[in-house]
């Protein structure tokens, strides 16, 4: 998933360094690493891509380094990059190279957790 963020302060680099080892929230909860790139001369707007999906990630995520959330765009949902043509509000159906791409992600998805259970110790 990926973002467009505008933060109230520039994004240091314990930040920038904490986010791409993996925040771990105030409740205990240890998040996958995710990316920050600044896309404004003043660092105040920043692309995130987050690798996993809690809820509130981002704000709780820039929470720990006591920053705030000004705005917030989705840019786009594993790999499909949102219509930008669309309102708010707005949907469309997905067109067959989107399925398939969807289809293909979650294939190998299920293949690497299946993999995995697989190869968990016998109780």
């Amino acid at each position: 998933m990926s973002f467009i963020k505008n933060i109230p302060l520039r994004p240091h680099h314990g930040m920038c360094t904490g986010f791409a080892a993996g925040v771990t929230l105030a409740d205990g909860t240890a998040l996958s690493p995710a990316e920050v790139t600044a896309l404004s001369p003043d660092g105040c707007t920043v692309q995130v891509v987050l690798r996993q999906g809690v809820y509130h990630q981002i704000k709780r995520m820039f929470g720990v380094y006591g920053a705030g959330v000004n705005a917030l765009h989705r840019e786009a949902i594993g790999g499909l990059a949102l219509d930008a043509q669309l309102a708010p509000g707005q949907w469309r159906e997905l067109s067959d190279e989107e399925m398939a791409k969807i289809t293909i992600q979650n294939t190998a998805l299920f293949t690497r957790l299946s993999k995995m259970y697989h190869n968990l110790p016998v109780k």
